[in-house]
């Protein structure tokens, strides 16, 4: 199994980006323009962060790569050189959203799901850039390629649970599916949260590798609240070992998003 890495570290690029998404694109909406969504503006701001850093990649980018599957939210590769998983998000999707049941997030939620896929997890999620066609754009990372022990059984829902609880999250109900977790303190979810995203090593340490991560919408935070009862800390005074948490931007040092 490839080490995993410290969350601070991995998130440079992806801290970086997603900082500067959140400010352009408020200031894009602040001029009020008719049929400008704020997805469009995240967008708009993303490519621009990467033009500027020389991470636009040819459409083709990934071919370079073992095409090794794909899923609801992303295409996977494998770089055999380096030992990484390549992925690329479906053309002009970021996945799903954490804020809203079966909702598509926007650019700015992809990238702060991966910030905090590094920080809670310790994943080493690096963003390689935005692959763009002439009418699409994908957004591609790497991350170390994880494989399950096949000797072993895939992790079981109560191993899932236990290891999202050592990381301040609690199971909830609210989702027939299950694999939904929240941590109150924090006030962020944990979704997808099932065997084929949480893979068992030979040691049997158990490594997430896909999780759908964010703050709730105003709606579900109210249910998952009246669901955990009241939180043992708010937002602004959590601390988690010595590292004091706060959450209203996006940058570590070392405070997550």
């Amino acid at each position: 199994m490839a080490k995993r890495f410290s969350g601070q570290g991995a998130s440079a690029s992806l801290i970086s980006a997603a900082n500067f998404v959140k400010r352009g694109s408020r200031a894009i909406l602040a001029r009020g323009e008719a049929g400008v969504r704020p997805g469009t503006a995240q967008q708009d701001c993303l490519v621009e962060w990467c033009k500027a850093r020389g991470q636009i990649l040819a459409s083709n980018y990934c071919r370079q790569f073992n095409h090794f599957g794909g899923g609801a939210e992303h295409e996977v590769y494998f770089d055999l050189e380096n030992r990484r998983a390549i992925k690329t998000t479906h053309p002009n999707q970021f996945g799903w959203s954490a804020a809203y049941e079966s909702q598509p997030a926007t650019p700015l939620e992809y990238l702060v799901r991966l910030i905090y896929q590094n920080w809670f997890f310790g994943d080493d999620i690096q963003l390689i850039g935005v692959a763009m066609g002439d009418d699409h754009l994908e957004v591609v990372t790497s991350q170390p390629w994880i494989s399950g022990d096949k000797t072993r059984p895939p992790a079981s829902d109560d191993q899932i649970a236990h290891y999202f609880s050592s990381k301040g999250f609690r199971k909830s109900g609210q989702f027939p599916g299950g694999g939904f977790f929240y941590n109150p303190g924090l006030n962020v979810v944990a979704a997808d949260a099932h065997s084929r995203n949480v893979l068992v090593s030979s040691q049997g340490q158990i490594t997430p590798i896909d999780i759908v991560m964010g703050r709730p919408g105003t709606a579900l935070e109210r249910k998952l609240r009246d669901e955990m009862g009241p939180s043992e800390a708010s937002d602004s005074s959590r601390t988690t070992g010595t590292t004091s948490v706060a959450t209203t931007n996006y940058r570590f040092g070392p405070k997550p998003p």
